[in-house]
């Protein structure tokens, strides 16, 4: 249970938050004066959960928390990292990652030794523009954005607990970043998802992804992947699969190929009983381990070219995209997002015939004179 502690200037308070069981909300408990206070906070999310139940602490003690009069740049973002995503939340690791991993470059070139307490709105503004322009002589328009986006989520956490701006620095039109333009990412192609999945099947280290990498050809997204138990899935003619992704549990149908596959694996490598997952570890655990088996087999692969490679069989399948969207478990924008990908891939494909041929122009033999 995470344990927790909000500093208020009534006192310090301090509390838990548990659930009953791995999905349901978290509830927070704590004791203030000798009362104990709890409630649910009707969230899933811990982040969320956590300042649910900090503002309802809040409320109840009518007090507020204490504000520190020194607080360097460096420090809030560490202290927004770990508020957010603490470390035991072993599910949201890559997402700590990312955010601390941009966070950290905004806290590059002495900015991270600022006092937050005394930068004012307009001074934080100029100081992600800033940082901003120099991001975009270095990398694309998307990555600028989901910098700035990462600084918003800084700023709206120091608006809760620190400062007292008049509105989010990080957002506006005023900030200029480039566009951004959606590249045409390819899927997968047949020769190196077969090599993965002929190397993990083989390999002693990395068998355990074999099952990961079959499902990803089917449509699933990794985090389905990792939730899928043997006991889920049918073995008859038309097989099925119960998973669930985003929160909603759905049956997908599951291709006669996949199934041989999988039941391949199950025979070569027997689970001790069909409750266990297919992929025994965490989702974090698969992306590394194929990224290790990835340098050794097939360079430049990455996982959800896979889920490309079957959005790409079902448009040469001529699928359309609302039945594309039900076996992909998107939306049918979603689809149709591809599947334009797809096509200009093609367009440009066909581009490419319009490119004239050589012509070997021989000139006539010329009689010798005598």
């Amino acid at each position: 249970m995470p344990h927790y502690t909000l500093r208020t200037l009534s006192g310090d308070i301090d509390y838990v938050l548990r659930r009953r069981s791995t999905s349901g909300p978290w509830s927070y408990d704590a004791h203030w004066q000798g009362k104990r206070l709890r409630d649910s906070t009707k969230s899933r999310d811990l982040a969320t959960a956590k300042e649910i139940a900090e503002e309802a602490l809040l409320a109840v003690t009518q007090s507020s928390p204490v504000a520190p009069s020194y607080l360097t740049l460096q420090q809030a973002c560490d202290a927004c990292v770990n508020d957010l995503y603490p470390e035991h939340d072993t599910d949201r690791k890559r997402t700590r990652g990312n955010l601390k991993h941009r966070l950290g470059n905004f806290c590059k070139k002495d900015r991270g030794a600022l006092n937050v307490m005394a930068i004012s709105h307009d001074a934080m503004r100029r100081l992600i523009q800033k940082f901003i322009d120099e991001r975009k002589q270095s990398v694309g328009g998307t990555s600028v954005d989901n910098d700035r986006r990462a600084i918003s989520r800084l700023c709206s956490w120091l608006m809760k607990r620190h400062v007292q701006w008049p509105a989010n620095p990080a957002l506006g039109k005023q900030l200029e970043t480039p566009p951004q333009i959606r590249r045409i990412k390819d899927p997968a192609s047949d020769d190196a998802a077969d090599k993965m999945t002929a190397a993990a099947f083989e390999h002693p280290a990395y068998h355990t992804v074999f099952p990961v990498l079959v499902l990803m050809q089917s449509g699933f997204r990794p985090i389905g992947c990792t939730r899928v138990r043997w006991c889920d899935m049918t073995t008859d003619s038309k097989p099925m699969v119960k998973v669930r992704e985003k929160n909603v549990e759905t049956t997908i149908p599951l291709s006669q190929w996949a199934l041989t596959e999988l039941l391949r694996y199950k025979a070569a490598h027997p689970p001790p009983s069909d409750e266990v997952h297919i992929f025994p570890y965490q989702r974090d655990w698969a992306t590394e381990m194929i990224a290790r088996l990835r340098k050794k087999v097939a360079p430049g692969f990455t996982l959800y070219a896979l889920r490309r490679r079957a959005f790409l069989r079902l448009y040469q399948a001529d699928v359309s995209p609302q039945k594309a969207a039900k076996i992909m478990r998107c939306s049918v924008a979603t689809a149709l997002r591809h599947y334009v990908q797809l096509e200009r891939m093609d367009a440009h494909d066909a581009a490419e015939t319009l490119a004239p041929t050589p012509v070997n122009v021989t000139k006539p033999s010329q009689k010798r004179r005598r």
